[in-house]
């Protein structure tokens, strides 16, 4: 018996797991998802 049955990618299929959230449930349980900001890089070559 396996107690917690996944796929190869790590996929639980009976509940459908991991799947995204809505922002109803985020806001719900107080959460805040904060994206990460990019750098922008000089081009090559400028001084």
């Amino acid at each position: 018996m396996i107690a917690f049955p996944k796929t190869a990618k790590g996929t639980d299929l009976m509940t459908d797991s991991p799947a995204a959230v809505s922002p109803r449930q985020l806001r719900d349980l107080h959460i805040e998802v904060k994206a990460a900001k990019k750098e922008i890089a000089a081009p090559s070559g400028s001084p």
